[in-house]
């Protein structure tokens, strides 16, 4: 890299230049391309190989690469690295993907907004945005290949970056570390034709996102529960710097109407002055240098949601003005709107159309609190600021309480928010196994499309929101399994609440609650180590076979020997943990890890790396065993390498154990 990039990195302490991975531009390969911009059979894992630094990085990172040409786990001596890239590069960038997208007579303002707008969240370290990977070894077919994987999901790679790669760019990256021996690796994006100063243009101011596209004055964001469409609205706000004083928010509901939204009389409380006769005369009434009153009550004229937004915008012309309607769809929008139906419809300037005509009351409440010639009651008439903004959100699965009709509709812009399955660090505990919430999520979501081919009652991102990323027995069994049971499942046949063939009640669950355990189990949950755990090449089934233990697809390599055993328990309910222990001992010996099935005990002596990486099972006397995920390989590359699943599956299929394990072509 150039000097002044390893002065950059040594300001934030990274003094040490382990060596230049890539000091010419490197092509960008499929895998890291988004889907749309692939040319190639990029499987779509997002890694980079780094080949060309090989032996300097043999070097660096001995131990490991001994560790594992030794047997021991990719996932063990795994280091962790931190990645930087240049904010201005980032800026520079751009230009090149809006000429892709006109190329391809495709709209970029959205991909332009989008950069801006996440560019801006993310932390400033010294004029770059960082993210975290791994630097990790795969067991090729003849040599250990090192790459970065595992990148953060929500991070900068994922975010931004991959969103400027497209299929003729490429990357230099160097690899630095400080006096701590923590590592971190400074990408320069750009073309193989770009010299170092022209990818990074050394930019230092932003535009805000709405200068590049008009943020929508009337907008309704919607989609499933819990996706994160007010949570979308509040980054908005909190991004273009709003006040709080210039927020209004109300959430519709079927008692919703004009008055609860625009305004209304209503009776307060008040004071009248008394008086009485002196002689002829009227006078008032006092004691102690006081006038004497009483309480009464009075009419007069309170605003709502609408009007102090309304009046706000005419007050402070300069100020962003966002009047935010939660649940839009659980109010009748008819009955609430009214005739400011009218006022929705906006000019090219982002005021009103069309006016209307206030009633009586309005026009003296808004005259006197705006004044006769504001023009936000000037003749009378009411018309919608360009500088008030009307946002909303709308759950699907609310659709049918009141719908939207055509007219109302095409007065906004609507925006799907989706479920992206971003939380893959929350688990769910529950009866001691912790589970992937991604992995619940996704498969139950697959089945309620099944259901009735529509995303409106999936669980969405934040449909739960626990504090510390675990979610509880019994939020999952009173929250989430209450509302599939109660909302999605209950008059339709469904593939959620089942264990084997049978179907299973809520209240059968509630009142055991193993049962939830085998029914996640069923439904193919992950546990949040198998989430966790590093999904390979060597993992990961090939598509172009398929195999059954005991009619049950596998879908991972290493989940074949658990689900054998799994199956035995099944097949021998009356057997204690030692008993299966002593009955899957002989079948150590096609593990690489010389282990298959262990106790409890043993289990919690080993180390954290190989314990982690293990599926448990309660047998007939309460206690649990565990099988082993870690060291199987099936039609390896290399044939010096052992097929270990293929001789665990013959040995299986040669005993009288009651499984058959059966791999056909697809």
């Amino acid at each position: 890299m150039e000097q002044i990039y390893n002065d950059k990195m040594k300001a934030i302490g990274y003094d040490k230049l382990v060596c230049d991975i890539f000091v010419d531009w490197e092509d960008v390969k499929d895998e890291i391309l988004q889907p749309d911009r692939k040319q190639g059979s990029g499987n779509g894992t997002v890694h980079v190989f780094l080949g060309a630094a090989d032996n300097q990085l043999q070097k660096e990172f001995a131990n490991y690469y001994d560790s594992v040409s030794n047997g021991s786990s990719t996932i063990e001596g795994a280091v962790k690295v931190t990645h930087y890239f240049l904010r201005s590069n980032v800026l520079s960038m751009i230009g090149p993907v809006c000429k892709y997208y006109a190329d391809k007579s495709e709209n970029f303002s959205l991909f332009v907004s989008d950069i801006l707008e996440k560019l801006q969240l993310l932390p400033n370290v010294n004029g770059m945005i960082t993210t975290n990977s791994y630097f990790k070894l795969s067991i090729g077919s003849n040599k250990l290949r090192p790459y970065f994987k595992q990148f953060e999901e929500n991070g900068a790679f994922h975010t931004i970056i991959r969103k400027l790669l497209i299929p003729n760019s490429a990357y230099k990256i160097s690899l630095y570390r400080n006096s701590s021996y923590d590592y971190a690796a400074f990408w320069l994006i750009g073309f193989d034709n770009m010299t170092d100063f022209e990818a990074d243009s050394n930019t230092n101011s932003l535009i805000k996102p709405r200068n590049i596209e008009k943020v929508s004055r009337q907008i309704i964001y919607y989609g499933a529960p819990g996706t994160g469409k007010s949570y979308k609205i509040k980054k908005h706000l909190e991004t273009n710097n709003v006040s709080k004083e210039n927020i209004f928010r109300t959430t519709f509901h079927p008692d919703s109407d004009y008055s609860t939204f625009v305004g209304a009389y209503k009776p307060s409380k008040g004071l009248r002055p008394l008086y009485g006769l002196n002689g002829s005369t009227t006078v008032r009434l006092h004691e102690n240098d006081g006038d004497i009153s009483e309480e009464t009550i009075t009419y007069k004229f309170i605003p709502q949601a609408f009007l102090n937004a309304y009046i706000r915008a005419y007050k402070k012309p300069e100020d962003d003005v966002y009047l935010i309607i939660e649940e839009i769809n659980r109010g009748n929008c008819a009955q609430i709107f009214g005739d400011l139906f009218q006022l929705l419809d906006r000019n090219e300037n982002g005021a009103s159309e069309y006016t209307i005509k206030a009633d009586t009351d309005l026009k003296k409440f808004l005259e006197e609190a705006l004044g006769e010639d504001n023009d936000g009651i000037k003749g009378g008439e009411l018309c919608l600021p360009p500088n008030l903004y009307i946002w909303a959100t709308m759950n699907t699965s609310d659709q049918s309480l009141f719908p939207i009709d055509s007219a109302f509709k095409r007065r906004w812009d609507w925006e799907y928010v989706p479920i992206k399955n971003k939380n893959t660090d929350w688990k769910i505990k529950v009866q001691g196994t912790t589970y992937s919430w991604v992995s619940f999520q996704k498969e139950v979501n697959e089945r309620i499309f099944g259901i009735n081919n529509s995303e409106d009652k999936m669980l969405g991102d934040f449909f739960v929101n626990p504090a510390d990323g675990i979610i509880s027995e019994s939020t999952l069994l009173n929250k989430i399994l209450f509302y599939l049971w109660n909302d999605v499942c209950k008059d339709d046949e469904n593939d959620i609440f089942k264990i084997g063939e049978n179907n299973v009640s809520f209240s059968e669950l509630y009142r055991d609650r193993q049962k939830i355990v085998t029914m996640l189990d069923g439904l193919g949950v992950a546990t949040a180590e198998e989430s966790n755990a590093d999904k390979d090449e060597n993992n990961v089934i090939d598509s172009k076979i398929a195999i059954f233990v005991n009619n049950q697809q596998a879908r991972y390599y290493n989940a074949i020997p658990y689900m054998a055993v799994g199956e035995y328990i099944k097949l021998n309910p009356d057997k204690t943990a030692k008993e299966v222990i002593d009955v899957w001992e002989s079948y150590k010996q096609y593990s690489m890890r010389k282990w298959i099935v262990c106790s409890q005990k043993d289990h919690d002596t080993m180390k954290p790396v190989y314990a982690n990486y293990s599926v448990s099972f309660e047998c007939a006397d309460g206690a649990k065993v565990w099988v082993n995920k870690d060291g199987w390989m099936h039609h390896p590359d290399n044939p010096e390498l052992r097929d270990t699943i293929q001789e665990f599956m013959d040995a299986v299929n040669a005993a009288d154990l009651g499984i058959s394990i059966v791999e056909k072509e697809v």
